[in-house]
């Protein structure tokens, strides 16, 4: 038969049509006006009309993206044979080379049941069928898919899929790719651990760029293995958004998430600048214990650190830069944030000093913990030596920027920072006066202790305070350079101190010695007549009752006041210590109250003493027998021969000698 100016064959080989898809039909039902009886069969042959029976497809194709350029017969070329199982696939790679090239490259070429073009694409409407038709497969993979599938987080059904955040805009091929699918750990996979945020970027560019300068980029950069990449805290196939609850990286679950790493992985913490403890801080934390029990509106670490742009603390854009963090902290605390940045330690930061101090400087980082808590180091008890001593004891600080060398050391041997050192909670510390977060310099007006507002601010301890009660110094020092007056006083009391202590200690060794040895004498050397044994145990009673209990009065109080008072000027003594551990704040009450009832014993028995004294005439003898006279001087050379050995007689005494005198 000649067509178009050909000769072609109309053979057909029935047994090879009666296994093809049209075998129930006859000849004439697709070639129309044909008559198999008349030769030729017709005048004008007529093309064949698919359309007839495929009404459907025919409609299809017309809008297809191959309408105007093929047929039904530049795919199905003959009708009349059985379809090989490949047709579909030697039919598209005649004019689709390049996306069978790139098939032929992809995971899916390594598979025994691999998918042909009309797996994905849609025979005669040459569409993608888009993720459906991948989780027909990926949800019911055949044996020898599934084991590869397995470490995937892949929706159960289709269905779970498309309720996902990415269900409604993303097909599988936008992040996996169309026909060059490869496997997850080849380099080249657009969804390999170093292409993935390029992948993201595609829709999330702006997030991207902050991820791509952030630590966890540069890490995965230098071939950290378990750095995190978006599927990492935003799941793979399952993301959803952040506000649901099932998110890894909602404010219910981020934490955990952080940690997961931060904490749990020997690999990060061994990268990290800070230890375990330091980042697993944060579980203790004023914010972390409220977190764990439910209060979702506390910091957690995106709050401080930033979500896809966390930085080192070094970098001058990171959250947690020093000169950021007051700017951090105040997207909460935002009235204190106010406060600190109109103080001086807050100028001194704007202006670029890096040695001012910040939030974390004094409320520490991670473990950050209430003002009530102990341990804080802005509890009442930690605040002078925990945070403000650092900087204000040091001489290199001091140096730098012209502060008082000695107000720190002056607080602390104050009466005020040795009740603190001994453990009150109530005593005045740096920030009573000075303020917490409204530091000021003391020639600011607003600030607590300018000359104006100083009677006010030790009010708060001592209701009814006026000017006069301000008069003098605060921060004052007896050392050299410091007050004048105090300096000489102290080095006079001293000198006097020396003197006494060390006259004491002299001359009662050469008492003891000379008594041991007289001792030892008079017990193997020399005989004791009767008459002298006798006048050794003579004793005279020179102290009446009430001379006695005047002066056991005295000596109670004395003792007292020495043990109460040592308690308070040496609170880091050992005994000290171990009585504070063993009775807590109730030690230094009780402490405080015996100082004063000692003290007011001992003022009331001086008092007493001085009307004895003055009104009665066994008092007053006692006052003239008691008045230094020159004898006690020669007594006193006299006593230093018979110690030495240049006298062998002990000098005779008065009713009281010098030795008495002194110590009275």
């Amino acid at each position: 038969m000649e067509k178009k100016g050909k000769e072609i064959s109309i053979n057909v080989n029935p047994k090879k049509f009666s296994m093809s898809a049209h075998a129930d039909l006859s000849c004439v039902e697709c070639h129309i006006g044909y008559d198999p009886d008349e030769e030729p069969h017709t005048e004008v042959a007529k093309p064949v009309d698919c359309a007839a029976c495929h009404d459907d497809n025919t409609k299809h194709m017309m809008r297809s993206a191959h309408a105007g350029e093929l047929n039904c017969f530049s795919c199905h070329s003959n009708v009349h044979l059985p379809e090989p199982k490949d047709f579909a696939k030697n039919n598209c790679v005649s004019c689709h080379k390049d996306e069978n090239k790139a098939l032929m490259g992809s995971v899916h070429a390594t598979i025994d049941e691999r998918p042909e073009c009309v797996t994905c694409h849609t025979p005669h409407t040459a569409s993608t069928l888009g993720s459906e038709a991948c989780l027909s497969c990926h949800t019911n993979a055949p044996e020898d898919i599934s084991g590869r599938m397995a470490e995937f987080s892949l929706p159960e059904t289709p269905g779970e899929f498309t309720n996902m955040i990415h269900g409604d805009d993303l097909e599988c091929s936008d992040c996996h790719g169309a026909h060059n699918v490869l496997k997850v750990d080849t380099l080249a996979s657009p969804v390999h651990p170093v292409n993935l945020a390029q992948t993201c970027n595609e829709c999330h560019d702006d997030v991207v760029e902050e991820f791509m300068k952030s630590e966890h980029s540069v890490a995965l950069e230098e071939g950290f293995e378990t750095a995190p990449t978006c599927i990492f805290c935003h799941n793979e196939h399952q993301a959803i958004t952040i506000t649901g609850n099932g998110s890894k990286m909602s404010r219910q679950l981020e934490v955990e998430t952080c940690l997961s790493c931060h904490l749990e992985s020997e690999g990060v913490s061994e990268r990290m600048t800070h230890t375990s403890s330091f980042i697993g801080g944060y579980k203790t934390s004023v914010h972390g214990r409220k977190f764990f029990e439910g209060d979702t509106t506390v910091a957690i670490c995106s709050d401080c650190h930033g979500a896809h742009g966390a930085l080192k603390a070094g970098d001058a854009l990171s959250k947690v830069n020093k000169f950021n963090i007051a700017k951090t902290c105040g997207e909460c605390h935002t009235e204190i944030a106010e406060v600190y940045n109109a103080s001086v330690h807050g100028d001194a930061l704007h202006e670029g000093l890096q040695d001012a101090p910040t939030c974390t400087d004094c409320h520490g980082e991670h473990n950050i913990l209430e003002h009530t808590v102990a341990n804080s180091p802005v509890a009442p008890g930690n605040v002078a030596v925990q945070v403000c001593g650092p900087c204000h004891n040091s001489v290199r600080l001091a140096s730098k920027f012209g502060l008082p060398e000695s107000n720190y050391s002056s607080y602390q041997d104050s009466y005020h920072g040795l009740a603190v050192r001994f453990g009150s909670t109530e005593v005045a510390n740096c920030a009573s006066c000075h303020g917490v977060h409204n530091i000021l310099p003391s020639t600011d007006s607003l600030s607590t202790i300018h000359v104006s507002n100083l009677a006010e601010t030790c009010g708060e301890c001592h209701p009814g305070a006026n000017a006069n009660f301000t008069v003098g110094k605060v921060h004052v020092s007896a050392t050299s350079g410091g007050d004048d007056i105090l300096n000489w006083i102290s080095s006079i009391y001293i000198l006097i101190i020396l003197i006494t202590i060390g006259g004491m200690v002299v001359h009662n060794s050469l008492d003891l010695a000379k008594k041991v040895k007289e001792h030892y004498h008079d017990q193997y050397e020399k005989e004791i007549t009767a008459h002298e044994l006798a006048k050794r145990k003579k004793h005279y009673i020179r102290m009446t009752g009430n001379e006695r209990i005047q002066h056991f009065i005295l000596f109670t109080t004395f003792f007292m006041l020495v043990i109460t008072g040592f308690m308070l000027k040496f609170p880091d003594a050992w005994w000290v210590v171990l009585l504070r551990q063993w009775g807590g704040e109730p030690i230094f009450t009780l402490r405080s109250l015996l100082h004063r009832i000692a003290a007011v014993g001992m003022v009331a028995v001086s008092l007493y003493h001085i009307g004895y004294l003055f009104a009665t005439k066994r008092g007053f003898g006692l006052f003239k027998d008691m008045l230094p006279k020159l004898q006690d001087a020669k007594d006193l050379v006299l006593m230093m021969k018979y110690y030495l050995g240049f006298s062998k007689s002990r000098p005779a005494f008065d009713r009281f000698g010098y030795i008495e005198k002194a110590e009275y």
